[in-house]
C-alpha cells in the first residue's frame, strides 16, 4: 500500500494526472464530432506535449525560487532537476517524430500553438514578479492554452465542430480556468512566500473567491441551455460528464477549506479530467 502511494504521488508530481486528463478529455471530443476510430497518435502525442509543457513551467518555476520549494510539485522538479531536464530532451525528439505523422492540419496548428506556448514560457521566465500584474495572469493563459490543444487539434482535425461540440469547449476551457484559480487561491501563501506569480496575488483572495463563484454559476447555466443540445448516447454522455466535473470542482470551490489536508485538493481537482475517461473505450 505504502509503494503504491508513493507511486501515485510521484505520478501526480510529474502532472501524469494532468496528462491523461488532457488525453480523456481530447478523446471525448472525438467522439463528439464523429472521429472513430480514435486517432490515438494524435491523442497521445498532445497528452505527451501536456506533460511536456508542465515540466518546463515547473523547472523555470522551481530554478527562480531561493531554496526548496513549499507545494510537493515544485519541490519535486527542484530535487530532481538534473534528472528531469534530460528526460524533458528525450521525450520533446519523441514528440517531434510522432509529431510528422500527423495529418498536416493538426502538424501545422500545433507548430503556432507550440509557438504560443513557448511565448508565454518566455515570458514566464524572464518578466519579474514585480511586473505584469494588470496584465499577465498565468493562470488564464495556461487555461485558455490547455484547452485550444484538448479541444482545438480536434476542431482542426474534424474541419469544424458542431453546436454542442463548441459549448462543450467553452463548458471546458470554464473548468480549467476554474481550476486553476482555485490553486491560486490556496497555494496563496507558498506563493507570497517565495515571491511566485499567480492571479490571487495580483487580485486578491476575495476577487479570486468571487471569481470562483461566479465560474460556478456561468457554468451551471451554460449546461442547463446545452441539454437541449446534446444528441444520441455520446452527446447526453459528455453532458454528464461535464456536469459532474461543474459539481465537483463548484463543491471544492465552495468548500476549500476542507480540501487542504494533504493537498487533497490537487489530486480531486486535476483528477476531475478523468471523468472523460469512458470515452477511451468502446
Amino acid at each position: 500500500m505504502r509503494v503504491l502511494k508513493q507511486i501515485g504521488k510521484t505520478a501526480q508530481a510529474l502532472s501524469l494526472d494532468v496528462a491523461l486528463g488532457a488525453v480523456c478529455c481530447s478523446a471525448m471530443c472525438c467522439r463528439l464530432v464523429g472521429l472513430v476510430p480514435l486517432p490515438w497518435l494524435q491523442l497521445w502525442t498532445l497528452g505527451g506535449t501536456v506533460l511536456l509543457i508542465y515540466t518546463a513551467d515547473h523547472q523555470a518555476d522551481a530554478s527562480r525560487m531561493a531554496g526548496p520549494p513549499l507545494t510537493d510539485r515544485h519541490r519535486f522538479h527542484w530535487r530532481y532537476r538534473r534528472l528531469l531536464r534530460p528526460l524533458a530532451g528525450v521525450l520533446a525528439v519523441g514528440l517531434a517524430a510522432a509529431a510528422l505523422r500527423l495529418p498536416r492540419p493538426v502538424l501545422v496548428y500545433g507548430l503556432l500553438l507550440a509557438g504560443a506556448v513557448g511565448a508565454y514560457l518566455l515570458v514566464v521566465s524572464r518578466l519579474p514578479e514585480t511586473r505584469g500584474r494588470r496584465w499577465f495572469h498565468k493562470e488564464i493563459l495556461v487555461a485558455a492554452l490547455y484547452a485550444a490543444g484538448v479541444w482545438g487539434s480536434v476542431a482542426v482535425r474534424a474541419a469544424g465542430l458542431p453546436p454542442f461540440a463548441r459549448l462543450a469547449g467553452v463548458i471546458f476551457a470554464l473548468l480549467a480556468l476554474q481550476n486553476l484559480l482555485l490553486f491560486s487561491y490556496l497555494e496563496w501563501a507558498e506563493d507570497v512566500s517565495q515571491g511566485q506569480r499567480s492571479v490571487a496575488r495580483s487580485w486578491g483572495k476575495r476577487r479570486v473567491r468571487i471569481a470562483m463563484q461566479g465560474l460556478t454559476a456561468a457554468l451551471a447555466g451554460l449546461l442547463a441551455a446545452g441539454w437541449g443540445w446534446a444528441e444520441g448516447f455520446t452527446g447526453h454522455a459528455a453532458w454528464f460528464t461535464l456536469a459532474a466535473m461543474t459539481a465537483v470542482l463548484g463543491g471544492l470551490c465552495t468548500f476549500p477549506a476542507a480540501f487542504r489536508r494533504r493537498r487533497l485538493y490537487r489530486l480531486v481537482g486535476d483528477g476531475v479530467f478523468l471523468l472523460a475517461a469512458w470515452a477511451l473505450f468502446g
